[in-house]
């Protein structure tokens, strides 16, 4: 009986990671205030990463699309919580804080729009 319970609770002990991972790394928001018309393709890419889409105009202007999470920062508190939920209730806390945790956050979209020269020219969110 007491091995039974000592298995089960270190089963739900190794499985009760994931919605605490999730929150325990969770992803940095980008700065995006640092976009200013006239700066270099590569300085973009060094601030916000590689774009999702790539677009080419017959003017010779380019169309960058970024994707990227907002409002997901990693939280030690939220993972922690998680943990201990996750534990008191042998697991099936999971059930709740995963969809929690894959909703938590927004998906941005950000247009780029470069000229010939690969500066920018132009810049909006996109819905």
């Amino acid at each position: 009986m007491v091995c039974g319970r000592v298995l089960v609770g270190l089963c739900v002990l190794v499985s009760s990671g994931c919605s605490a991972y999730m929150a325990a790394v969770g992803s940095y928001p980008k700065d995006v205030s640092v976009l200013r018309v006239g700066m270099l393709r590569a300085d973009v890419e060094f601030h916000l990463g590689v774009p999702k889409e790539v677009s080419s105009h017959s003017d010779g202007t380019t169309t960058h699309i970024f994707e990227f999470e907002r409002g997901n920062e990693p939280s030690l508190g939220r993972a922690t919580g998680h943990a201990v939920l996750t534990t008191a209730t042998f697991g099936l806390w999971e059930f709740i804080a995963i969809p929690i945790e894959l909703t938590a956050g927004e998906t941005v979209r950000l247009s780029i729009t470069y000229n010939q020269d690969d500066r920018v020219i132009a810049f909006q969110t996109l819905k």
